[in-house]
């Protein structure tokens, strides 16, 4: 699905619902709600998404791995990584 028929789509559903919103207005409402969630994940670690899920800031260690176009031993090293868990209402 395209990013413009996500927002087609999500402003479909939002009539069905009663309150009618166009396509850049659900676009900025979704732009606004992953930057209240990015602040919250870098300011305490985790963000809450009531009905989609949880983002965590986790540290991954360091790690070697191959390179594909070489073969060769590439060290990859540690780095901080967004993971999510999916909500079971989801």
């Amino acid at each position: 699905m395209l990013q413009s028929e996500f927002y087609r789509e999500m402003a479909n559903v939002t009539g069905e619902s009663g309150v009618r919103l166009t396509q850049i207005q659900c676009e900025r409402s979704l732009a606004a709600a992953l930057l209240v969630a990015k602040s919250e994940v870098e300011s305490t670690g985790t963000s809450k998404i009531p009905g989609l899920g949880l983002l965590r800031k986790v540290t991954v260690q360091k790690r070697d791995c191959r390179n594909p176009a070489t073969g060769g031993r590439v060290t990859v090293p540690e780095h901080v990584a967004i993971k999510c868990k999916i909500s079971k209402k989801f």
